[in-house]
């Protein structure tokens, strides 16, 4: 791993910096276009939708063909939860929502990691951005049912369970999304929540199934939302994932964390205000976060990237020198490889005869 990390230092300063973008691509297979980003950008991670997915044979080689432009290993991740939010669903059973699993208590819960692990492996992800371990409110918020419930103590047992569970069978979970938008009274897809819950009672409370497992996971999505009571100037609503308070302070410095620190995805309303996606990056670096989630569009990529590659001042200088060690370190510890294996229908149809067999015994 680090003779590979050095023999990409020494090709160029852009191909370093384009480490800390995790990015998306539009459908089954690469672009022409696409092909000649990735190469030259050498990005540190791939997200994929339901868009690009047709079959685990196209899935696996969609992966291996980023995988075949890079020098690096990769982050491969999906948002693959269960129910609402189920990418895998067009060739997998369905699984079932977190709310749903968590009624069944731990064990269950730890089945579904495994489950999800297994599938995930099978076709070449090693990340799986969840469990989402936000507490449940009644607010229409876009977490409703894909959190594990509303008792913080509950929910902390939970996401630990699943997250150990997972890493054990080879993927890496994500603590999503710090420091808890459950909250929020509207989705930040669209618009930037507010939380206005005093800071010692969100400590205790929203924030301690993230506090009791910053050691289950290498990588945190921080999210768009505005906690006031943890900034000191409310003039102008800051986002915690542009928030140095947020992930700098709290999340490094308070608790600890020294894993990933990875933003929501850019492009989401709830940015809408705070510039072109260069601007956002430039914030989101100087927050403290390592990478930056860019889910859609080229050209958002490419502006990113261009912001990423140029030289700027000592302190962000020095925070890429600290994401690029971090994102190699952590790279080392879950043992990415640099290539991706070849699809194994075998390996598929085990998976999929588990998922089958969890799914049933979810239903009765």
């Amino acid at each position: 791993m680090r003779g590979m990390s050095e023999r990409a230092g020494k090709g160029s300063g852009g191909a370093r910096a384009g480490q800390s973008l995790f990015i998306g691509v539009e459908g089954a297979e690469l672009s022409a276009d696409e092909r000649r980003f990735i190469k030259r950008a050498q990005p540190g991670g791939f997200i994929l939708f339901a868009r690009n997915l047709q079959s685990p044979e196209q899935t696996q080689a969609l992966l291996r063909s980023m995988q075949e432009l890079l020098v690096e290993p990769c982050f491969f991740a999906i948002d693959q939860e269960g129910g609402r939010v189920d990418r895998l669903k067009q060739f997998m059973p369905p699984m079932p929502a977190m709310f749903k699993t968590a009624l069944r208590g731990e064990e269950a819960v730890r089945r579904h990691a495994a489950v999800s692990a297994h599938s995930l492996a099978a076709l070449g992800f090693n990340v799986n951005f969840a469990p989402v371990l936000d507490l449940f409110s009644p607010f229409r918020n876009a977490i409703e049912d894909r959190c594990f419930g509303c008792v913080p103590v509950d929910v902390a047992a939970l996401g630990a369970a699943y997250l150990r569970e997972i890493r054990r069978h080879g993927v890496s979970g994500t603590l999503k999304h710090f420091p808890g938008l459950g909250r929020g009274e509207c989705d930040s897809h669209l618009e930037l929540p507010v939380i206005p819950i005093k800071r010692a009672a969100f400590m205790k409370h929203d924030l301690l199934p993230f506090r009791k497992n910053v050691r289950n996971s290498p990588l945190a999505m921080v999210a768009h939302a505005f906690y006031p009571d943890f900034e000191k100037c409310d003039e102008r609503p800051i986002p915690a994932s542009l928030s140095r308070n947020i992930v700098t302070g709290l999340l490094r410095n308070e608790l600890g964390f020294d894993g990933l620190a990875l933003t929501d995805d850019l492009m989401m309303g709830a940015l809408k205000g705070f510039g072109e996606v260069d601007e956002i990056s430039e914030l989101a670096l100087l927050a403290g976060c390592d990478m930056l989630l860019i889910c859609r569009g080229l050209e958002n990529c490419e502006k990113a990237y261009r912001f990423l590659a140029r030289r700027g001042p000592v302190a962000l200088a020095r925070h890429k020198a600290q994401s690029a060690r971090r994102i190699r370190r952590v790279k080392s510890a879950m043992k990415l490889h640099r290539q991706v294996a070849a699809f194994s229908p075998e390996a598929f149809s085990r998976a999929f005869a588990e998922t089958l067999e969890f799914t049933s015994w979810m239903a009765h």
